[in-house]
């Protein structure tokens, strides 16, 4: 009687395992459409999001930089000419600047 009872144990454990197995694979579909449901609807908090296919867009950028340099040799006030332990200072001045300005519209169609 005794290993008949613990036979049953056996079987119950083993048919309670399969049981919570094929539970688990079968909501494991449900488990991966919430996570790309919760990514979704984060990319769509964002905006809208580019798709070559479903995309027009027409921009025009223009740039444009312009620079000038200045380089000398600064002489000290009391010159007379070129006398061992004179200092000379050199002086170098450079300005940049540059623009970057971009126009146009970007439309997106359908979904």
């Amino acid at each position: 009687m005794k290993k008949k009872n613990k036979a049953q144990t056996i079987i119950e454990y083993a048919v309670f395992i399969v049981f919570l197995v094929a539970a688990i694979v079968a909501m494991q579909i449900y488990f991966k459409r919430g996570i790309q449901g919760r990514i979704r609807q984060s990319a769509d908090d964002i905006g809208p999001q580019y798709d070559p296919e479903n995309t027009i867009s027409n921009f025009q950028t223009t740039r444009s930089a312009s620079s000038s340099s200045e380089h000398g040799v600064e002489q000290p006030a009391d010159w007379t000419g070129l006398i061992s332990g004179r200092q000379y200072y050199v002086t170098t001045t450079t300005e940049s600047n540059e623009s970057i300005s971009r126009t146009g519209e970007e439309q997106i169609i359908g979904n």
